[in-house]
């Protein structure tokens, strides 16, 4: 396809278009496509602004650090004073009441450890402290893990007659009882032997299995 003027000719190739200029010789000389060189002032800036992102990210990631550090620092001042709080452990003179406990742990939940006192005091377990002091009604010495029936023991018990559960009691007081005083007898042992005879005129024996299970069972319990 030829233009208007005789000097330049028009191609079309493959989606590219040439304009060709014919000179007194009769040679070609083509035409560049492009004489221009992009604009690079685009890109300085945005590397400028990468450069820019990237040390805000560097420095936030710095402050976290330094709260991190700083955490733990005030968590690592905590657990020392947790410690230095703890009351002075000493050890006991009277058998049968735990190894050690707290200087101040005879209070008011504390009388009769371990059979007859109260549940262990959460202060204690948690801090080893406890800011009610001898007006605690719980347990301030140590205690071993409560053991507790299961489903089918507690219906077990629950199905016993009265006669043979009061049996399985006293045999278990007896025996603790026997750990605290020697040979004194309770008067508790007394009333529960009354009880066991008024109920043995209704009372119904339960296989020795299942005697013997409960019995292992409760003797854990402290």
């Amino acid at each position: 396809m030829m233009a208007a003027a005789s000097e330049l000719r028009i191609s079309y190739c493959k989606t590219f278009i040439h304009a060709d200029v014919l000179g007194e010789d009769q040679k070609q000389a083509r035409l560049p496509r492009s004489a221009s060189s992009p604009d690079l002032g685009h890109f300085a800036d945005l590397a400028e602004d990468v450069h820019t992102q990237d040390l805000n990210t560097q420095t936030y990631v710095g402050d976290l650090l330094e709260k991190a550090k700083g955490l733990l620092h005030e968590q690592s001042n905590i657990s020392s004073e947790r410690k230095e709080a703890k009351p002075v452990r000493a050890g006991l003179g009277i058998g049968g009441l735990g190894e050690t406990a707290p200087l101040t742990a005879m209070n008011r939940g504390s009388r009769g450890h371990p059979f007859l006192c109260r549940r262990p005091c959460v202060h204690i377990l948690c801090s080893g402290s406890c800011s009610n002091g001898d007006a605690c009604s719980y347990c301030h010495f140590p205690h071993e893990a409560r053991s507790k029936l299961d489903s089918r023991q507690r219906a077990m018990s629950e199905a016993m007659p009265k006669a043979q559960l009061l049996s399985v009691v006293r045999e278990l007081l007896e025996k603790q009882a026997a750990a605290i005083a020697g040979d004194v007898q309770w008067e508790i042992l007394n009333v529960l032997k009354e009880e066991m005879d008024d109920a043995e005129h209704s009372a119904t024996d339960a296989s020795n299995s299942e005697d013997s299970d409960l019995q292992a069972s409760c003797s854990l319990i402290p």
